[in-house]
């Protein structure tokens, strides 16, 4: 079990009847063991949250490497504006790149 030095200090004073002391111990120990569970639980989610943060960070760089990739494919064409309405091979082929951008362009605002 773990150990409950506070409480067994208490409990060695003397104060009040023996079974209030005992109940008082009792209650002691169970709060200082959930104060220890907690904290090793805020421990591990800390660490679980900088796990996180740097897979986010990671991801973000790929998706911003894949963005420059699919946005200098997208500037070889000029400028070219895509017609919804069209189903040429260049507007076939812009369109989904035009969408992918305009994502990422979403997802990041506001995250720098």
């Amino acid at each position: 079990m773990t150990p409950t030095p506070r409480t067994d200090a208490i409990a060695h004073q003397g104060l009040g009847s023996v079974a209030y002391i005992a109940q008082m111990t009792s209650l002691g120990r169970e709060l200082e063991r959930e104060l220890a569970a907690a904290s090793d639980q805020l421990a591990a989610n800390h660490e679980a949250t900088k796990l996180m943060g740097k897979w986010l960070e990671d991801e973000r760089e790929l998706a911003d490497r894949l963005a420059g990739v699919l946005q200098r494919d997208r500037d070889g064409y000029g400028g070219q504006k895509v017609d919804p309405e069209c189903d040429c091979c260049d507007c076939e082929y812009l369109r989904p790149i035009d969408e992918a951008l305009a994502a990422w362009k979403e997802a990041r605002r506001g995250t720098r």
